[in-house]
């Protein structure tokens, strides 16, 4: 059984491993000099510095464009809607959700459930901007790092979705879920399914 979903996409940060630079001005203090004058009654320290501008170079996380098309990978084996899914239903297994036996039952379901085509054309609604996300970089120092994404604020697009029709009302359930989660690129991403038209094959 297929069904062809069109979905109003919410938030997609760019990604896939598309990557634009963009220049970007920043300032540091680059000399300080200090000064500290005493007498019996009162001690002043005085500093002054020099502020310095550069302009470094940013990496952006992106879209892949066909034409003036962005394009992102959300179907396919793995692709980000079949993750969004799976989430979905391992929630539902969590919360005890009749017909959601377990996390594994989840997880041998999904091996039935594809999603096509791998990368799917997204009609813009809204200017593109970038989005700065801070980041706490493994290890043990635990930097704080900014990325930087191209950010669509909302989309539109159409994805079709197969599965053994006994299986429906499951996986109908996990489309419900997936609407009131957020997922995909850096899980800033919300969903509404607008349509669900059924091909029976």
């Amino acid at each position: 059984m297929q069904t062809t979903l069109k979905l109003q996409l919410d938030t997609i940060c760019g990604g896939d491993g598309e990557i634009r630079y963009i220049e970007e001005k920043t300032t540091k203090l680059d000399r300080t000099k200090s000064k500290k004058k005493s007498n019996q009654v009162l001690e002043v320290e005085t500093s002054s510095g020099e502020l310095k501008t550069e302009v470094v170079k940013k990496e952006v996380q992106t879209f892949k464009m066909v034409g003036n098309t962005p394009v992102q990978r959300l179907g396919g084996a793995h692709g980000k809607l079949w993750g969004h899914i799976r989430a979905a239903g391992r929630l539902l297994a969590d919360l005890g959700e009749p017909g959601f036996e377990s996390k594994a039952y989840v997880d041998r379901l999904m091996q039935m459930i594809i999603f096509s085509p791998g990368e799917v054309k997204i009609k813009p609604v809204g200017e593109m901007s970038i989005m700065k996300i801070p980041q706490i970089t493994a290890g043990m120092n635990k930097a704080m790092m900014i990325q930087y994404f191209d950010c669509i604020p909302k989309g539109l697009v159409d994805i079709e979705m197969s599965y053994p029709e006994a299986y429906k009302k499951i996986i109908y359930k996990m489309l419900e879920q997936m609407e009131k989660m957020t997922g995909l690129n850096k899980r800033r991403t919300t969903l509404t399914i607008l349509n669900k038209k059924e091909v029976f094959k």
